[in-house]
């Protein structure tokens, strides 16, 4: 009976390890989303939305799209953008400069 019972909570142990590994990988998987939607930048341009990267506009790092953070103006808390009053147009070619 004891041998029983050992047997039994080996494999309860065994498997709350393997629960345990399964909540710490969704738990990486879900830093690893955080930490791109963290990298993503979203600027809205005369009401057309651009998504970029941090990355992509750091590239010209005296620009103030390179220089941009919470506190900007520009940032609506509410969406999570940066809104310009400009033509959206010819944000495409400003963009790419950036790429």
């Amino acid at each position: 009976m004891h041998h029983l019972r050992f047997h039994y909570l080996t494999d309860a142990s065994r498997k709350r390890k393997n629960d345990n590994s399964d909540v710490k990988n969704v738990e990486r998987s879900l830093n690893d989303i955080l930490s791109m939607d963290k990298n993503k930048v979203t600027l809205e341009v005369g009401g057309k939305l651009f998504t970029t990267t941090r990355e992509s506009l750091s590239r010209l790092p005296l620009t103030r799209l390179a220089q941009l953070d919470k506190e900007d103006p520009s940032y609506d808390p509410l969406t999570g953008h940066y809104f310009f009053d400009h033509n959206p147009e010819l944000f495409n070619w400003i963009l790419d400069a950036y790429r």
